[in-house]
């Protein structure tokens, strides 16, 4: 009987442990976990490389297909 709630427990254990990093990646997946930044954070961000922005932009145009949808 002893055997038999040992056993149980440790897979009550590991089932517990499973549980929980499931939550966690989860958690982690949607942004949980992530930085919130405030809109002058953005702004500013923005304004720092407003080149480098517009220069991936206009590559990523030039080398879209004329058929496909540009966004």
């Amino acid at each position: 009987m002893k055997s038999f709630l040992k056993i149980f427990l440790i897979i009550c254990g590991i089932g517990f442990a499973i549980f929980v990093d499931i939550i966690l990646m989860i958690a982690t997946a949607i942004g949980s976990f992530d930085k919130n930044y405030s809109v002058t954070e953005l702004k500013e961000n923005f304004e720092e490389k407003r080149t480098e922005i517009y220069e991936g932009k206009d590559y990523v145009n030039k080398i879209i297909p004329p058929n496909k949808c540009r966004s």
